[in-house]
């Protein structure tokens, strides 16, 4: 009883007493303290784009926040869909800045060139390309990692043709560099070679002269070859051609634009619309064909780069709108941040896997 009275006096008298202000001490900071800003989730993104969202700060770039406020409502992604989501996402956030991503998958090719053709000198690889005043990213990193792989791959199938290897070798090397037409063979090669050796090598051949036309601007004749490519069923390249088609397309209604803030357009204004129409037209025949159906994520985040173009006011508003339908990703929702779009000026601009 007596403890409880002691008790009760303390809080009392803890009541009476006045406020004191307690003035916390440390040390002084120089200069003021930094805050680090994540625009983007933890990598990898797939458990993100799985559902597993952990705290979602506001600092995060709209695609992000959108997939949250949908995952959050309840609206389902399939397994395809987050694959495409997560693809995107990862080639937005490695292509801020010059060379990131080219430089390392550069290096997984030179590992593998000199690995299937030691016996080659390689050339120089050609990263950015100049358009008027502005720069722009030549190569990505997927177009050096596809070449890599396919490195491998004939390795295999050619292990007898040492000489038919290190020619495909020579014109990637062209791809990569600033070469603009395959070489030529000495006269009877083709004729030494089996049937379907020469089948491959015609393929891989028109494969690779129709991204050295891409490389160097001949974006009508590069379209044209992408277009053959992809109407041949034997060719190993046959989606990806169609997809390389509509961003042929895109690319070349892209580089239109005017080449910084404030400067005048590469072209007239019908000249400008018509490449974009037709840009999105290939893109919509794409979308259209179900056989088409590995290419159609890459497509939808073509086909969000026109809609920005046509429409900068209103596409942001309809793509948050279309995130709550369930089916929002197939309508073109996980665009980001212009993924294949052209980043003019000094800062950069994208082209196509070659």
């Amino acid at each position: 009883m007596k403890n409880a009275r002691t008790v009760l006096g303390l809080v009392g008298l803890a009541v009476l007493l006045p406020p004191v202000i307690a003035d916390a001490c440390g040390p002084e900071f120089e200069p003021e303290p930094r805050f680090q800003v994540s625009d983007n989730p933890d990598r990898p993104f797939d458990s993100f784009a799985a559902g597993r969202l952990g705290v979602i700060p506001r600092t995060y770039d709209a695609p992000y926040l959108a997939y949250a406020w949908r995952t959050m409502m309840g609206i389902p992604t399939t397994a395809a869909e987050q694959k495409h989501l997560v693809a995107g996402w990862e080639d937005a956030e490695r292509r801020y800045g010059y060379g990131s991503d080219a430089e390392w998958a550069s290096q997984q090719w030179g590992a593998v060139r000199k690995e299937v053709a030691p016996s080659l000198e390689p050339r120089p690889l050609v990263f950015l390309g100049d358009q008027g005043y502005s720069s722009y990213s030549r190569i990505h990193g997927d177009a050096f990692l596809h070449a890599a792989s396919t490195a491998r791959t004939l390795a295999r199938e050619w292990k007898q043709r040492p000489a038919l290897l290190n020619e495909w070798v020579g014109n990637q090397d062209s791809v990569f560099s600033e070469g603009c037409s395959p070489s030529e063979p000495e006269p009877g090669f083709v004729e030494t070679l089996t049937p379907r050796e020469q089948a491959r090598r015609q393929a891989e051949r028109d494969y690779q002269a129709a991204a050295m036309l891409l490389y160097c601007g001949n974006f009508d004749a590069a379209a044209q070859a992408f277009q053959a490519i992809s109407g041949s069923a034997e060719s190993p390249y046959r989606v990806l051609a169609a997809y390389l088609v509509a961003r042929t397309r895109l690319r070349q209604a892209l580089f239109g634009l005017p080449d910084g803030e404030g400067e005048p357009p590469n072209v007239d204004a019908a000249t400008a619309l018509a490449r974009f129409t037709r840009a999105e037209e290939a893109i919509q025949k794409v979308l259209a064909d179900p056989k088409l159906r590995e290419v159609h994520g890459p497509a939808r985040r073509l086909l969000s780069v026109v809609r920005w173009r046509f429409s900068p006011g209103t596409w942001r508003c309809e793509l948050f709108a279309r995130c709550w339908r369930r089916d929002g990703l197939r309508a073109g929702v996980g665009a980001g941040r212009h993924l294949d779009g052209a980043r003019r000026g000094r800062r950069r601009a994208h082209l196509p896997r070659g």
